[in-house]
């Protein structure tokens, strides 16, 4: 029997493991925000989404903490000036 169902499947690969408790829930947060983006925005809206935009509204304390360790969580604007 072939079954003629059209199944999409995704598969995230993650090459390192962890022990590290908050590594490990900040990851499936990660993936759970990933996947609310792919469902719940057009192709449009996600080639328009910068990165600021995704994690602007970020709740999880163990995934911002996560971001924040590698510094890819901004949550409020840096003014620069150049020195002369």
């Amino acid at each position: 029997m072939i079954m003629k169902t059209l199944i999409r499947t995704f598969i995230l690969f993650f090459c390192r493991g962890t022990l590290k408790y908050n590594t490990f829930v900040a990851t499936i947060q990660l993936v759970n925000r990933i996947c609310d983006a792919a469902m719940y925005n057009t192709d449009d809206s996600i080639a328009k989404l910068s990165w600021s935009d995704f994690v602007a509204d970020i709740a999880e304390p163990e995934l911002i903490q996560y971001l924040k360790e590698r510094q890819l969580y901004v949550n409020e604007e840096v003014c620069a000036e150049e020195e002369m």
